[in-house]
Order: structure tokens, then sequence, then C-alpha cells
């Protein structure tokens, strides 16, 4: 497995400082820069942090603390213009998913296309709260979303369930744009999986090629 950049809790806390400068090779792909911890690349990587599009945090253990801290990054408004974002295995849980979710429900990460979670600690109630963001419409442009290897079980699922079925059902209709979803390697029942596989069915995501879901 590739390992991203190595990037330090104290670090994406400091990503709210404004710098003056940019560097566009980190603006566009982070992981490009796997030597940004030194002090110098540190602060090109702050300043790039306006244009940013694409950042790849995968395999640093950030934890629940780390996401934590870029919800707040995401708040100030420093990752207006993203649209990849790479978390996968970083040991994150469902603390640091609920704080998270809260930043997306009020708006932040509006352009983000891609969100990959996988390989991380996250169970029913970080995933509830995820989908209480989709439900205050957060993420309106999501187009990849990846949550495998988690902890998710029957009631997170059924709670993503209950927000892409479409509007005319009563329900929130969320993630409209959704292309690909990945949830395989969960702890997801047969009877939830059937129920979520006729809400993707529903017609509310329309957008929808390819779902990947197992059962225990």
């Amino acid at each position: 497995t590739r390992s991203g950049p190595v990037v330090r809790i104290s670090q994406i806390s400091q990503m709210c400082s404004p710098v003056g400068h940019t560097h566009a090779h980190v603006e566009q792909r982070a992981r490009r820069s796997a030597g940004f911890v030194s002090t110098a690349s540190t602060s090109q990587f702050y300043g790039a942090l306006a244009q940013c599009q694409e950042l790849y945090l995968y395999n640093n253990k950030i934890g629940d603390a780390g996401l934590t801290a870029l919800a707040s990054v995401c708040v100030s408004g420093a990752l207006a213009q993203l649209k990849v974002l790479y978390l996968a295995g970083n040991e994150i849980g469902d603390k640091g998913l609920e704080a998270f979710s809260g930043a997306l429900a009020g708006g932040a990460l509006a352009r983000l296309e891609t969100l990959n979670l996988a390989r991380n600690k996250i169970g029913d109630p970080g995933i509830a709260s995820l989908a209480d963001a989709f439900a205050r419409g957060a993420l309106p442009q999501l187009r990849y979303f990846g949550l495998d290897g988690n902890q998710i079980g029957d009631a997170g699922i059924t709670a993503l369930a209950q927000v892409i079925r479409p509007v005319s059902e009563g329900d929130r209709g969320a993630m409209a744009q959704l292309n690909h979803l990945y949830l395989d390697g969960n702890k997801i029942g047969d009877p939830v999986v059937s129920a979520f596989a006729s809400a993707c069915a529903s017609g509310a995501m329309a957008s929808l090629k390819k779902v990947v879901v197992d059962s225990m």
C-alpha cells in the first residue's frame, strides 16, 4: 500500500493560518510533496490551500483529533475549492466524523466530488451524523464516496437509506449526483442490504453507476 505524506495533527490545525505564497505543485496534488513536513515546504503547503483542489492524507493515522482539526480548517473556508479528499487508513472514528459532519452541514466543502473514508473505524453514530449532514444539503456535488472497510452496521446504513430516497416519498433525496458508492467490508445484515438496494433503485440517485456492498 502506498503511503501518503506524513501529516501531524498540529500541522492540520495550522492550516487555518494565512500565508501569502502558494506552490503550484502542492496546490493541485498534495501527495506530490511528500516532504512538506519541513518548515519551508509546510509554509508553502498552507499558502496553497486557498487554491487546493485535491488533498491526499491517507495512511497517516490522524485519528479523531486530526479530523476534528481538519473540520475547523474546512469551516474557516481555507479549502473552499477542494474537489478530492482522501482520508483512508487514518484510524478515524465516530467522534472525528461527527465533528467533520458538523462542518459539512454548515456548507463546508460544497465543491467536493470525491470523499474516501475507507479503512477507518467509523461506526453507526458517525454515519448517522453524516447522514444528517446530507439531509441538510451537504456535499451536493459528491460523485465518489468510499466507506469500505469500516465498522458500519444496520443502523448506519438505514440512516443513509432514509436520506437518499426521493423527496416525493417523504425523505430527503440527498447525494443526487453520486455515481460510485463503496460500502463493502462493514457489518451490514442481509435485510438492510436489501432495503438499501431498494433505496438506491428508487430513482433518487439517477447518476449512480456502481454500488459495492456486502453483508455479514
